[in-house]
């Protein structure tokens, strides 16, 4: 027989690996759910213990339990969003139940209840009651529901765009232009005066943020959300990052019932007022289209949700820019502002004119790239095509392993690619440099969440982000 001795260190290392799966309650855990709590109380205002309090999502049918202490009280933790109904029970009174109550992302609600003395076979019904006030934390803050994500006008479809309906937001003031790097997440804000790279962006509790840019990487549909909330003071450590906003998104998932979408936006330039440095209307054909689909795979226990994605989008860049003259092309500076120098003398050609013979067969072959001017004597404008061409896909698995054991599952993908057609950095603004930003993100979130007493709750989560960008790439053709 063999015996093993495991090392003091060895037995502080496992302790801890232990302590950390297993949080009790109390744990800050709660990025992607809410919170139900309160007292149970009898008509005399006595404390009601041992009372079963049981909570279930009205769409998925998904139930927690707990019982009230000696002191009545109870809690509810890690509830995902949605819409429940609450019931307690105990011997000698009445069943109290509750309908619509609606939870939101880290929500924390109380709700005291009072029980009547009768048989449990009575039930005591409450139907109307004010909003759930949260008196847990301090935290501030402003819920986007997923009728205000779908309803509200948002230009490109970009979700982020509704930021600014919280207190405290203020657009960024955004030095975007034809050659900075962009991709669908760029979207900026301010929080209470904070620099816009102070935010943090989640995807359900996953981190979500472009490291280069300050912004959110993956921006899923908005019929793939269920609500969005973002934090602007006072949220807890378990934040942490920044100290501007705080957006934590939370996506859609399958219900009992199937329910599904599709849709296309187009735009095209058929209105567009011609652009005031242009000869004619700039091109644009943009289409914006998709589908959603979840439901039960198993009734009350399997649910899934799919969306995709795809944006189409060619539309002409007006640039203008100096070039050299048609007198400056022969080599004639003589109506030119600045005068060139021999390089040999230091002194300026005779009449201000290079002899043909002293131009390089070099910079005449890279002046035949550059256009001649059509604005005055050296002034360029011109109209050439961009396009943008983007696919995501976003798939999400909800299962009820065991009454104790639920499991959630999600994977986001997002890819594209802009070509622009003037190359970076200006002030070699002429067509014929076309470049590029590509970009691809993905992002997946496993999680696992095990009740192993009332008073014993633990949720095992693992997330995955990778964002692959490529800014400013040479590129040499242009969709159609």
């Amino acid at each position: 027989m063999q015996s093993f001795r495991i090392p003091a260190r060895g037995i502080i290392h496992f302790a801890c690996l232990i302590g950390f799966l297993c949080a009790s309650l109390n744990a800050g855990a709660q990025e992607t759910t809410a919170t139900l709590f309160g007292s149970v109380r009898d008509a005399q205002n006595a404390a009601v213990p041992k009372t079963r309090i049981t909570a279930t999502n009205e769409q998925t049918r998904f139930t927690r339990q707990t019982v009230t202490d000696e002191n009545g009280n109870y809690t509810l933790p890690l509830l995902p969003v949605g819409n429940y109904e609450l019931i307690a029970e105990a011997s000698g009174f009445q069943k109290y139940l509750r309908r619509g109550i609606t939870l939101t992302v880290n929500q924390a609600g109380r709700i005291d209840i009072e029980l009547a003395v009768g048989s449990v076979s009575e039930v005591v019904q409450v139907t109307s009651e004010t909003g759930l006030v949260n008196t847990q934390n301090g935290t501030v803050g402003q819920v986007i529901n997923q009728r205000k994500i779908q309803d509200l006008p948002l230009n490109g479809r970009n979700f982020l765009q509704l930021a600014t309906l919280q207190a405290g937001i203020t657009p960024g003031i955004s030095l975007i232009s034809e050659f900075t790097p962009s991709h669908p997440g760029q979207v900026t804000f301010n929080a209470n005066g904070l620099r816009q790279q102070s935010n943090n962006f989640l995807l359900d509790g996953a981190d979500n943020n472009d490291g280069f840019l300050g912004t959110a990487a993956g921006v899923p549909s908005p019929d793939a959300l269920q609500e969005f909330r973002i934090l602007t003071n006072a949220y807890s450590a378990e934040y942490g990052r920044g100290g501007g906003a705080v957006v934590n998104v939370i996506t859609r998932g399958g219900t009992n019932d199937f329910h599904g979408s599709l849709y296309e936006f187009f735009r095209n330039d058929v209105f567009d007022a011609r652009n005031f440095f242009s000869s004619n209307v700039p091109a644009l054909k943009q289409n914006q289209f998709g589908g959603t689909f979840g439901g039960p795979l198993k009734k009350n226990h399997t649910f899934f949700f799919g969306s995709y994605e795809g944006f189409r989008q060619r539309q002409g860049v007006t640039s203008g820019s100096v070039v050299p003259s048609v007198l400056e092309r022969a080599g004639n500076f003589s109506q030119s502002a600045v005068k060139p120098l021999d390089p040999n003398t230091r002194q300026r050609f005779q009449n201000d004119q290079i002899p043909l013979g002293r131009i390089s067969p070099i910079a005449k072959n890279i002046l035949a790239l550059i256009p001649a001017p059509n604005r005055g004597p050296n002034q360029l404008s011109t109209t050439n095509n961009g396009a943008t061409h983007t696919d995501q896909f976003l798939g999400r698995l909800d299962h009820n392993l065991t009454a104790k054991d639920n499991f959630s599952g999600r994977y986001f993908y997002e890819n594209g690619s802009s070509l622009k057609p003037f190359t970076n950095p200006p002030p070699v603004n002429v067509p014929g440099f076309p470049f590029s930003d590509d970009y691809r993100f993905q992002n997946l979130v496993l999680s696992e969440v095990h009740n192993f007493s009332p008073q014993l709750i633990n949720e095992l989560r693992f997330a995955y982000s990778r964002s692959r960008t490529r800014y400013n790439k040479a590129g040499y053709k242009i969709e159609p």
